[in-house]
């Protein structure tokens, strides 16, 4: 993960998950609002869209994330107490090839990355997200 000025800032794509660690020192569930603004990578040639995975134990949530050049993510996720690792990934694959030496599979570039603590922890799907549990 990197840094600039407006925070952090990585790559999703390939095999491996970007992993983050989630500390909720609290005794009661918390909800959470992940946030980021999202530019499509140039390593898929459809660059209207993008489908994250974001997986918090056995829950993995699927956003459907579409524009014309920048995509807004704004995720509410249930964080139970303990600590946690939030594994977040895009279930497109490379299909485009990079000029130059520059390999890595850059499918969504995240920005201005924030969990915010919610004042409530009733949970509601985000518009245009789905939960599903996996195995």
């Amino acid at each position: 993960m990197e840094r600039d000025e407006q925070g952090p800032v990585f790559w999703i794509g390939g095999e491996k998950p970007v992993l983050i660690d989630v500390d909720n020192g609290a005794v009661e569930p918390r909800l959470v609002l992940l946030s980021a603004s999202c530019i499509p990578g140039p390593v898929v040639k459809d660059q209207s869209r993008r489908t994250l995975l974001v997986t918090l134990g056995s829950v993995t949530q699927q956003v459907e994330l579409s524009a014309p050049n920048r995509l807004g993510l704004r995720l509410p996720i249930l964080v139970p107490p303990g600590r946690h690792t939030l594994a977040v990934t895009v279930a497109e694959r490379p299909d485009t090839r990079l000029p130059g030496p520059d390999q890595r599979d850059m499918v969504l570039l995240l920005r201005q990355f924030q969990m915010t603590v919610l004042p409530s922890h009733t949970h509601t799907p985000a518009r245009g997200s789905e939960e599903r549990a996996e195995p």
